[in-house]
């Protein structure tokens, strides 16, 4: 957000507004489930004025395109009407005019002396559309469509590559070089962006995936571990990651893990290694800087979770300007216990800066300096 990339939130907006721009069909079909999600949060007494979560638009996106082959189809009697009725009532008159205008008599005879009948295709296409519509309702012209169109518009928001990225150039070239590695769930190049300004290489960790299969990092260059993928990320051959920065998403898909808490762990790709890798790395740490994590990623809970419960002299940094994390679960371990079960000393420093990431960058280099207080 320092960069001015929008957030989770913001993101819904621009998405629908480029496509919305485009004149795409897209658009539509966007705003039929932004809608439904602001329905929901209505009926669970939520503001219907409240901003929705870019992740929570795809997860709706994904489960609608893809509702034949849903398991939870085979028990839905009747989908919400928003997106299966059409979206003007049937016109029988219109229809029945159309209808005598497929047909038509030929004035050049056969050469047995009758008629030829002669058929207009475009009307007779009219037709076959207007009854698919009638039955069908408008959703009928979405099957088979592709969320590419909502994944490449969500990339070309993000691209950093005309963003001012000098606060995240400062920091790594005051702690690149002690870095055990940097995780991210976010799918932007900033950090990759802003390590080539400063003239070093960002390692990660897939030069021998595609052919071996394994992730493996080198120790000369910065280490980024894109826990959910990239934008210039694409998969083949359900395992392979082609990076680059020219649109292939229609010939490949992306390798983005995008959307709810089911999805966040999947069997494809290097995703399982890389967080692997990084649990590696933080259990050869005493010191976790967090910047701008909401702490509702469950399987990156757990990895944070067994670094607090295994430390024995630890600190955790956490910059967010806004939700003080230090009473979070994921915390519960920070303290050693007796027989009772009773808190009797503390195992991990919890600091929370509570400012945006560049402001906060005179007080990380700080902490950073100062040992974890246990008192």
């Amino acid at each position: 957000m320092d960069a001015n990339l929008p957030n989770a939130y913001r993101l819904t907006h621009e998405v629908y507004s480029k496509l919305s721009d485009a004149k795409s069909q897209d658009a539509i079909l966007y705003a039929v489930v932004v809608s439904k999600l602001i329905a929901r949060n209505a009926k669970n007494g939520l503001s219907p004025f409240g901003d929705i979560n870019i992740e929570d638009v795809y997860d709706g996106l994904k489960r609608l395109l893809n509702k034949d082959s849903d398991f939870l189809s085979e028990f839905v009697s009747g989908w919400d009407p928003i997106a299966t009725l059409p979206s003007k009532p049937f016109d029988a008159q219109a229809f029945a005019n159309d209808f005598v205008s497929v047909f038509s008599l030929n004035s050049r005879r056969s050469l047995d002396g009758t008629a030829r009948l002669s058929i207009d295709q475009s009307h007779l296409r009219r037709l076959v559309a207007e009854l698919q519509r009638a039955f069908d309702g408008d959703f009928y012209q979405y099957r088979g469509a592709s969320l590419e169109p909502f994944l490449s518009t969500l990339s070309r928001i993000l691209d950093v590559r005309d963003k001012d990225t000098n606060y995240m150039q400062k920091f790594l070239n005051i702690h690149g070089k002690d870095l055990e590695c940097i995780a991210t769930l976010n799918y932007d190049q900033l950090v990759e962006v802003s390590s080539e300004k400063n003239g070093f290489k960002v390692d990660f960790g897939l030069s021998q995936w595609n052919e071996k299969r394994f992730v493996k990092f080198h120790g000369q260059h910065l280490k980024l571990i894109k826990l959910h993928g990239s934008t210039n990320w694409y998969i083949k051959n359900h395992d392979e990651i082609e990076i680059s920065n020219s649109e292939i998403g229609n010939f490949f898909p992306r390798a983005m893990i995008f959307g709810g808490q089911s999805d966040k762990l999947v069997p494809y790709g290097p995703f399982l290694h890389l967080r692997h890798q990084f649990q590696q790395f933080m259990q050869g740490s005493s010191y976790l800087l967090v910047v701008g994590y909401s702490f509702r990623d469950v399987h990156l809970n757990a990895l944070i979770r067994s670094w607090v419960a295994t430390r024995q002299k630890g600190k955790i940094i956490i910059v967010d300007p806004g939700e003080d994390h230090s009473a979070n679960d994921v915390f519960r371990y920070s303290y050693m216990l007796d027989e009772q079960g009773r808190r009797k000393a503390r195992k991990v420093e919890i600091r929370q800066i509570p400012l945006g990431f560049s402001d906060a960058l005179p007080d990380i280099e700080k902490e950073l300096k100062q040992a974890p207080d246990l008192t």
